[in-house]
């Protein structure tokens, strides 16, 4: 999976030539807090073009960020793959975000179901219940962790 900031335009036109085996557009970390609108209108262009080589993947920001509904209801689209969801807490998460997406899903006129999830463990509290949301709903396609020295 290659990652690529959303408030990169450029970058994102490239990065499919360079044989990923899927494309993440970022709208998390490599974007900074000024440049998430611009981010999302980036992505949504982006999605717009079709014709993908690659499966395309968005990691939103976190659900608690204040930012994540923005993304959702920018991103899930026709085209979209799925979505990288940072800092999962609980299978609470995931019950929430593939509900909101289903709904979105049905706004987009796509099928329910369609869009995947991949939820990143970054807590101990996440990790403690990895189990749990990986068993949540079926959308759930890929789960990774951090596990860094020094990483929460």
């Amino acid at each position: 999976m290659l990652y690529v900031p959303g408030n990169k335009r450029d970058w994102m036109e490239k990065a499919e030539s360079y044989g990923a085996d899927a494309l993440v557009v970022d709208l998390e970390d490599s974007v900074p807090k000024s440049g998430k609108h611009e981010a999302r209108e980036n992505v949504i262009d982006f999605i717009a073009r079709g014709n993908r080589k690659t499966d395309l993947f968005v990691r939103i920001n976190a659900l608690d960020s204040g930012e994540a509904l923005p993304d959702l209801e920018a991103v899930v689209r026709p085209g979209l793959t799925g979505l990288i969801v940072p800092k999962v807490g609980g299978p609470e998460d995931i019950y929430f975000l593939a509900r909101f997406v289903g709904w979105l899903e049905e706004s987009a006129g796509l099928e329910y179901g369609s869009v995947l999830l991949s939820p990143i463990l970054e807590t101990a509290e996440g990790i403690r219940q990895a189990y749990a949301i990986d068993a949540a709903p079926d959308r759930v396609a890929y789960m990774g962790g951090i596990g860094v020295r020094g990483g929460g």
